[in-house]
């Protein structure tokens, strides 16, 4: 896709003549941020504003205490950092990418110039602040005027507008939020706690669900990374009764990409020649999964310690039989 139809698909410059897509073609600053990369920090001066192209960006504060408040996570064709071209200020937050993101940067000079001449993009700029702002007032009176309860039944009808209603909740977005939403400290890409799982599971109101769409980083070389997205894996874990027993993973069956993945996570190809090669003369594209029988056990049964669910258990005070 060439670099004016792109602008053009980009919602705050929709229904733009032709001409104007071609204006700002001319002033945009095509940008790769690999994950966990800052895009912006807190403070910086705010010299324009940002479109997300691909990938995944999250806008966020951080406390005296280092404790993170997400904002915004924001996905292909949504701006941030915009109220910067018109007050010229310094950028209030911290926004870092997610996943490897192409980002596409319009300078504060050179866009303010277009305005002049065209004033239908300063509409189109202000009816996307409108919206951004009520998501802001309704992100303030969670957060100060209600109780986790209340904070977290606001979460959820918010997800049931976006997702029309699925019952699913993914990992890389929905999960995180939703512990977030009631004080959990988490942020995407780190794993839940045993704790936070139980937490998990009283939100979703299931008896077993499943999470599914790990971070790259949790997950073994030969996870198979998402088409649209190789910061993200195909794999889930069961949670049932608010414990996990049962995880799985689809395989990667391609020898290039085994390599590509093993170089990602700092480990040497030639130590894994055997294993490569078995994937040499063809493969179907095949998963893995296991279950842990004796956490199963001890959910389906009540017990209250999984010791009484193994026929031979083992701790610090007991190795044998």
């Amino acid at each position: 896709m060439e670099l004016i139809d792109q602008i053009a698909a980009v919602p705050l410059f929709q229904g733009l003549p032709r001409q104007q897509h071609e204006d700002l073609a001319m002033i945009v600053v095509d940008q790769i941020f690999k994950r966990g990369q800052t895009i912006f920090s807190e403070g910086d001066e705010g010299s324009g504003f940002y479109v997300v192209i691909s990938g995944r960006v999250k806008v966020f504060k951080l406390s005296p205490e280092g404790k993170e408040q997400i904002f915004h996570i924001l996905g292909p064709g949504e701006p941030f950092g915009e109220a910067a071209v018109f007050a010229g200020e310094n950028f209030p937050a911290y926004a870092e990418a997610l996943a490897e993101s192409r980002i596409f940067f319009f300078p504060r000079p050179a866009f303010v110039d277009l305005i002049k001449k065209n004033p239908s993009l300063a509409l189109n700029m202000l009816a996307v602040l409108s919206r951004r702002l009520r998501k802001f007032a309704a992100l303030v009176e969670d957060l100060s005027l209600k109780e986790v309860p209340g904070r977290l039944a606001a979460y959820l009808l918010f997800l049931t507008e976006r997702k029309k209603g699925s019952e699913e909740l993914e990992l890389d977005v929905e999960a995180v939020e939703a512990l977030q939403a009631v004080d959990e400290d988490i942020t995407w890409g780190g794993d839940f706690s045993k704790a936070q799982e139980r937490r998990l599971s009283e939100i979703v109101g299931e008896e077993a669900f499943l999470v599914k769409d790990w971070p790259a980083v949790q997950k073994p070389f030969y996870a198979m990374p998402h088409e649209e997205n190789p910061e993200i894996v195909h794999a889930f874990d069961l949670l049932y009764g608010g414990i996990e027993v049962c995880s799985g993973t689809q395989r990667i069956h391609l020898p290039g990409l085994l390599r590509e993945q093993l170089m990602k996570k700092g480990l040497n190809p030639k130590d894994f020649t055997h294993y490569i090669e078995s994937f040499s003369y063809g493969a179907p594209p095949h998963a893995g999964w296991s279950i842990g029988l004796e956490r199963l056990t001890m959910t389906a049964t009540g017990m209250g310690n999984i010791r009484e669910c193994c026929m031979f258990p083992r701790d610090r005070d007991r190795l044998v039989p």
